[in-house]
């Protein structure tokens, strides 16, 4: 294992001397001085599997290639222009714009260099075969969820209000606005709403209402404790690759509501939960007076969304990805 650390330490001061305000840029910034470190250790290493993080990589995938090295792309959300589309409407400045450029030119490039890609889930792969890549080189291994700290309750009290929450960035892009609406547009005082993250770019006087409660960042003991107190999860984002949290309320032993460009709406049934067009605050709102109309039947759901989900360990994840680079190295046939 080896360490870079020095435009790490750089990003670190400069964010905390420009109070974030370049945030976007820094990490960028230290992804390129990230790869262009690690391409140039890529001769005297001589792999034959290469495996890169998304962003992180172009030089060396490009590096890799040269030694006749296979490469690997480690990539946590969907295909890129896929992505653009669905956030196409929300609002950006010039800065936001101009480094949303930088970003998808970047994973272009890596996909150009890609042999094979690590992906999160079916949607992800979807979005990629649609773009032109070789499906059979697109392997989905779903994230692993630490069930010994997600896991069923029974003595973790409910309040007597149907309690909703969600868990994220409260942004436009996560849906959380359209959330706010939907809870609205039912219009009744018995409902509370749970945001657990930091506001990004919703301003707090929209979430200054009567009905929600912001809590910030919880540990993960913290946060399990959060699901079991409540009725059901909402993740309704615009896009998301996978969207761990939605495993990790299951196991907790609560129903969801995801929108179908997340990626682990996958894991989510009739039985379990509900599935919902993405930006859509309607189709939101009617799964949740479903879902209040039907606390009763919440509980069951919420059992079988833990049963749903028992096996979807980290193990069982790195096991997966280590079968599947053996393959991919002609070790295993």
């Amino acid at each position: 294992m080896r360490q870079i650390w020095g435009a790490e330490v750089f990003r670190l001061i400069t964010d905390i001397i420009t109070r974030g305000n370049f945030r976007r840029e820094l990490l960028f910034f230290q992804k390129m001085k990230y790869d262009a470190h690690v391409a140039k250790l890529i001769p005297q290493l001589k792999p034959d599997i290469f495996v890169g993080y998304e962003i992180s990589c172009r030089r060396s995938f490009a590096a890799a290639r040269n030694i006749g090295a296979t490469t690997i792309l480690d990539l946590a959300s969907l295909d890129h222009r896929f992505s653009n589309k669905a956030l196409a409407h929300l609002k950006q400045d010039k800065k936001s714009k101009k480094i949303q450029h930088k970003l998808s030119v970047q994973k272009k490039a890596e996909l150009k260099l890609t042999d094979h890609i690590f992906c999160l889930s079916q949607l992800a792969k979807e979005t990629l075969v649609k773009q032109g890549f070789a499906e059979n080189n697109i392997h989905v291994f779903h994230l692993g969820t630490n069930l010994d700290v997600f896991k069923l309750n029974p003595q973790i009290k409910k309040s007597g209000k149907f309690s909703v929450i969600y868990v994220g960035n409260i942004s436009r892009a996560k849906g959380v606005d359209i959330l706010i609406s939907a809870i609205k547009k039912l219009g009744s005082s018995d409902i509370e709403l749970i945001l657990v993250g930091s506001p990004a770019d919703i301003p707090r006087s929209e979430l200054n209402l009567g009905f929600i409660q912001t809590l910030g960042f919880l540990s993960a003991e913290q946060l399990a404790d959060e699901f079991r107190k409540s009725d059901i999860f909402v993740l309704p984002s615009l896009v998301d690759g996978w969207g761990l949290v939605v495993p990790e309320a299951m196991a907790c032993g609560i129903p969801v509501i995801v929108s179908n460009h997340c990626g682990s709406a996958e894991l989510v049934t009739k039985n379990t939960g509900w599935i919902v067009q993405a930006g859509n605050e309607n189709d939101l709102a009617k799964a949740l007076q479903e879902a209040y109309n039907n606390r009763a039947a919440l509980p069951k759901m919420g059992r079988l969304s833990a049963k749903t989900v028992e096996k979807k360990t980290w193990a069982a994840y790195e096991k997966n990805i280590a079968n599947c680079t053996l393959k991919i190295s002609g070790t295993v046939h």
